[in-house]
């Protein structure tokens, strides 16, 4: 397979490639609740690209996006109609070369640089789809591409802030549906992985500090985060207070169902991995536990429509 070079491993992180800048993102097409999202037109008239009888006779490639292409590599590789990809324009990207580049990186600071953003994008994945074809595979498992918690390095995408947004890391939403559907183009369906387990480090636990699983004690909470670090400035409730302390768009945690306290097993952090029920209701280190009985209230109420868990893109 070949190895690109974009993930920036090799040398400090470099100036990050955002797709679109985030401020510039009309907030006003960003829905805020699930209430507000109208899933009769969303599936009314409208192809549905069909699931495999089986799974198991997929071939499925797990694509990280941060670390995956920024779209800047050239040569050594072909576009999805077969033409080699050469030097132009942006391109600034060399393919990682194992005679020339294997072993040749300071060791701290490459791993530095892996803790950071690296500049994966939904266009750079949209590019290598004759790559990923050729290799032959049929279904691509794609890392998380949800809003992450404002000014976190949660390059993983596994830190959500906001369910029902992309991280503009990593794109837009019409560049996600843009890569679906050519992906279904070249006969490739795509996983779209996403963690209803936990969200982001979106709540602050009293005076900011980091509290672990107890006997299970539930802690006391400051409130959510206005970004990434931030002592919890924002009342530990649903809008409108929320809004009211500027949680909108990038603090606390949306889509507004979720702003419940109840949403929230508040245990501390996990540190006996194989305890029952420690692992089941602690927190994945700072990434805050969300206590799955409360969804299934919330879908059974109606509250949240039961058809947003097999909602396609």
């Amino acid at each position: 397979m070949v190895r690109y070079k974009a993930c920036c491993a090799l040398k400090q992180e470099s100036p990050r490639i955002m797709a679109e800048n985030p401020f510039d993102i009309p907030l006003s097409s960003i829905e805020r609740r699930i209430s507000d999202i109208d899933f009769k037109t969303l599936i009314e008239n409208r192809p549905f690209y069909p699931s495999p009888a089986s799974w198991s006779d997929e071939v499925l490639y797990f694509l990280f996006l941060d670390r995956f292409s920024d779209s800047k590599e050239y040569g050594g590789f072909c576009d999805a109609d077969g033409n080699p990809v050469t030097v132009q324009g942006e391109r600034t990207t060399p393919l990682f070369n194992d005679q020339t580049d294997s072993s040749t990186a300071e060791k701290e600071s490459w791993f530095e640089a892996g803790k950071k953003w690296c500049g994966g994008t939904i266009a750079g994945m949209k590019e290598k789809l004759g790559y990923l074809k050729r290799l032959g595979i049929t279904a691509i498992w794609v890392s998380p591409v949800f809003k992450q918690v404002t000014g976190s390095n949660d390059y993983h995408g596994y830190g959500i802030q906001n369910f029902l947004n992309v991280d503009p890391h990593f794109g837009t939403r019409d560049e996600l549906k843009g890569f679906v559907k050519a992906a279904h183009e070249a006969g490739i369906r795509v996983i779209l992985d996403i963690i209803i387990n936990h969200a982001g480090d979106v709540f602050a636990y009293e005076g900011n500090q980091r509290y672990f699983y107890y006997n299970g004690e539930k802690w006391p909470v400051s409130g959510y985060r206005l970004s990434s670090g931030e002592a919890g400035g924002i009342p530990f409730c649903e809008a409108p207070a929320s809004f009211e302390k500027g949680a909108w768009p990038g603090g606390a945690v949306w889509p507004e169902e979720l702003q419940s306290s109840d949403t929230w097993t508040c245990r501390g952090e996990i540190r006996q991995w194989d305890s029952f029920p420690e692992f089941l209701d602690g927190d994945f280190c700072s990434l805050k536990d969300i206590n799955l009985l409360h969804l299934l209230i919330l879908t059974v109420s109606g509250l949240i429509p039961l058809s947003i868990w097999s909602q396609e893109l």
